[in-house]
């Protein structure tokens, strides 16, 4: 694997890569991606699974909330997503 730096490519070494993983990287998850999300019709399920392993960016607020019921949300998601920010 390389990586650019400047106009010079340089190798990273297989542990450095190997430790950035997608769940090493994950940030957490804001309102407009949970947005997304419902508007894909992505199981709540495995909403529920992505936010154990990446939170939530900032608590709701009720026009964040009322935008994701708008687009799908039931309320028992809503009132997990606001169980991060009690």
């Amino acid at each position: 694997m390389l990586r650019r730096h400047g106009m010079f490519q340089q190798p990273i070494s297989t542990e450095l890569y190997t430790a950035l993983t997608p769940d090493a990287l994950a940030c957490p998850l804001s309102v407009q991606e949970l947005n997304q999300l419902l508007q894909m019709r992505v199981p709540e399920a495995e909403i529920l699974r992505d936010l154990e392993n990446r939170s939530l960016q900032c608590p709701l607020d009720g026009a964040s909330e009322r935008l994701l019921l708008r687009d799908g949300a039931s309320l028992q998601l809503i009132r997990r997503l606001r169980a991060y920010f009690p």
